[in-house]
């Protein structure tokens, strides 16, 4: 068998068993079946004309088309929907530990009990329970206002990560997502900063006469939290992926050995 002729540029090798081509390849016309091998990019030499209306151009046309299985891989990315679950359970999670007058209740004789949220306290005893604002700021704790702080940026950065989430969805593009990784990653690292300075100086909160014991909107802002964090790094694991498989679609095109009539 002739070698084929290889201009520049040209990586690969293409047997041709019809005597009659015109795109510049040397043939042996005791082959009865077309082998071909494309490798790298087809030269500009190859006249076009001919190598779309023969076997090796349809290959190439058929191996640039998306398959529906890889259309539909793309569009249902188990990575980005984890990523886009754990966004809005966060959020969830944030919301309630930010809404909820729960984080912590003051007891004190005659079964008198309050409970205090980050804006407003509930007050109940035997026979009824009334609402109060908590936006007054009290001597002695001062730090309770800065978990006030990092909590309320935290909402607001969480509500961002949501809605890039959602934008990223129709637009594809990877800044939006990546400033998601961002906002969710320090809307976790607030509302824990945040649970970790209550945490550390709620004793200060109730009088000598006072009991104080933690409600249940603390350990939801701790999971809020925690679930940001999950979500931002679950959200970078996704844009990676989809990162891999942009490059493994943009890498030379090849087209494994194959036997055409």
């Amino acid at each position: 068998m002739m070698q084929p002729e290889t201009g520049r540029g040209v990586i690969g090798t293409a047997w041709f068993a019809n005597p009659q081509n015109k795109c510049g390849f040397q043939t042996d016309p005791a082959n009865t079946r077309t082998i071909s091998r494309v490798t790298s990019v087809v030269s500009s030499k190859l006249c076009s004309k001919c190598l779309r209306s023969s076997a090796v151009g349809r290959t190439l046309d058929d191996a640039r088309q998306p398959s529906y299985l890889s259309v539909l891989a793309m569009k249902i990315n188990p990575v980005s929907v984890a990523a886009f679950v754990l966004t809005v359970v966060a959020v969830v999670f944030v919301l309630v530990g930010f809404a909820l007058p729960r984080w912590y209740q003051l007891e004190t004789a005659g079964n008198r009990k309050t409970w205090y949220g980050l804006w407003w306290s509930e007050e109940c005893d035997d026979s009824e329970c009334k609402t109060d604002s908590t936006t007054e700021l009290k001597g002695g704790q001062e730090f309770f206002f800065i978990s006030k702080v990092f909590e309320s940026l935290a909402v607001l950065l969480v509500l961002v990560g949501l809605v890039l989430h959602v934008v990223y969805v129709p637009l594809r593009i990877p800044l939006v997502r990546q400033s998601a990784i961002y906002m969710l990653g320090a809307a976790g690292l607030f509302l824990l900063l945040a649970t970790l300075i209550f945490v550390a100086l709620y004793d200060n909160l109730h009088g000598p006469s006072e009991t104080i014991h933690l409600g249940p909107s603390f350990p939801i802002s701790i999971v809020g939290g925690l679930l940001c964090i999950a979500a931002s790094i679950v959200t970078a694991w996704a844009s990676v992926r989809k990162a891999n498989l942009s490059d493994d679609d943009a890498a030379p095109l090849e087209i494994a050995p194959a036997e055409i009539q």
